[in-house]
């Protein structure tokens, strides 16, 4: 169990390398079949956007404990075992930006659904938020909107995520339950990348992230 927090409490280390490594004399072998490529591209032809996805996806690889986390919201989710059946991702976020802007409405979040839904085939929705008003709409729309008609919808009903100002709170008297909001929703980011489409709003830096 991770007790201190930290990056390696949820990720890989960045690196194998030891401060003797970085001794006069001493030298470190670079494996070639590492080298990064994507989409057939060369290295210099990918935008500085995709590096920087390249650099995340490098970064946040998760640790035993993060895949064992990943695991369980695919479990109480209901995610789909067969590879085959494509899942889309809709983050609608609410928090503190319900404060700072005003938010998208859900409304506009399903027709933005409904688009993609109506471009490519997908089975699933996989639904991130950390408002239960807005997990509430967004199944209801599932269960009685026609265009929806076929698509499953994927939550975990029984996560109960914080706003940020409430994580602030949390810090000061809850350690465990810090951790815990942590763990929850960086399994959330990581599932939400690993899906093929997204529908999201660019304003949150979580969603930019994935």
């Amino acid at each position: 169990m991770c007790e201190q927090g930290g990056w390696e409490c949820h990720f890989l280390p960045v690196s194998s390398c030891h401060v003797e490594d970085t001794r006069t004399g001493n030298r470190i072998d670079y494996d070639h079949k590492l080298a990064i490529r994507m989409r057939g591209h060369k290295p210099y032809q990918v935008d500085l956007l995709a590096w920087r996805g390249i650099l995340a996806d490098y970064l946040m690889r998760p640790n035993p404990l993060m895949l064992q986390k990943i695991q369980e919201l695919k479990v109480a989710a209901s995610w789909p075992m067969k590879t085959s059946e494509k899942v889309l991702a809709l983050h609608i976020r609410r928090g503190d930006r319900m404060v700072t802007r005003r938010p998208v409405s859900v409304a506009q979040y399903l027709d933005a659904t409904y688009e993609m839904l109506q471009r490519s085939v997908f089975h699933f929705v996989f639904l991130c938020t950390e408002n239960d008003e807005v997990a509430a709409t967004v199944e209801k729309a599932f269960q009685g909107d026609s265009r929806f008609l076929g698509v499953g919808l994927l939550f975990d009903r029984a996560e109960t995520r914080n706003s940020v100002e409430n994580s602030r709170v949390l810090e000061v008297s809850h350690s465990k339950a810090v951790k815990q909001h942590a763990q929850t929703a960086i399994a959330n980011l990581l599932l939400m990348s690993s899906t093929s489409h997204m529908v999201c709003g660019f304003g949150s830096h979580y969603a930019r992230l994935a």
